[in-house]
């Protein structure tokens, strides 16, 4: 392994990564996508020789990452016409059609993504967008569900926050600011009811207490009747993996 100035490198055990000289950041970085794959930053202030040392430290915790990655893919779902898949409020098929391209239709209830018939259904650009049609619905049902059980909890525990929005993030079911504005993610529509109520609460209660110290915990703790298990439970769903 050999590190120059702008290059896509090939590591054993790993796959590629791909190497970006940055004028902005103070300190070497890796960033791990499932679609993008590996990047590696690197401030124009450290040699590449510096680089190539620290990636050599850091590979054993890029190929548990990766494999954590590899996993969770082999186990995502393959949407398949014939079949059904629910979400908490919607049905979402997949049929072929005549037309040209993909489109998804929305009709009550059910949500139909539509490809075109000479396409293989299994194909990864099919997946792909079959994956951003069922974010499209968990979105729906999230601008719904989720600030209405936000508010819910709020006035049965006596907490206030100025604002809530819904997002699609990769890595945090939720957060708090220091504005009291919370956000949350859509994926948690893909969560059993107790641990959406688990993570709100999570919220919540940074409002109030805006670390995660013993003070924190022992609330939670109250709030929820269990909050380490909880929280250990949650970590079994992964973000963004359905």
């Amino acid at each position: 392994m050999h590190l120059t100035e702008a290059d896509n490198i090939s590591v054993e055990g790993i796959g590629k990564i791909r190497v970006v000289r940055t004028y902005r950041g103070k300190y070497l970085r890796l960033q791990v996508d499932r679609e993008a794959g590996v990047k590696m930053t690197v401030p124009v202030r450290v040699s590449m020789k510096e680089a190539e040392k620290w990636l050599e430290r850091k590979k054993p915790w890029l190929r548990k990452k990766i494999g954590e990655i590899r996993r969770q893919q082999a186990s995502q779902t393959v949407f398949l016409p014939g079949r059904r898949y629910f979400t908490r409020t919607h049905l979402l098929l997949l049929e072929p059609w005549a037309g040209k391209g993909m489109q998804l239709r929305i009709r009550g209830i059910t949500a139909t993504l539509n490809y075109p018939e000479n396409a293989d259904p299994a194909a990864e650009p099919v997946q792909q967008i079959a994956r951003r049609a069922l974010v499209q619905v968990l979105r729906r049902e999230a601008s719904v569900y989720l600030p209405e059980r936000l508010d819910f909890l709020a006035r049965r525990h006596g907490f206030s926050y100025r604002k809530v929005s819904i997002r699609e993030n990769r890595s945090r079911w939720g957060s708090c600011s220091g504005k009291d504005h919370i956000s949350l993610n859509l994926h948690l529509m893909r969560l059993p009811d107790h641990l959406i109520d688990y993570v709100l609460l999570h919220e919540l209660l940074h409002t109030v207490h805006r670390n995660h110290g013993p003070l924190f915990w022992a609330e939670l703790d109250r709030l929820t009747g269990g909050a380490r298990k909880l929280d250990r439970e949650l970590k079994k769903y992964p973000v963004r993996y359905f």
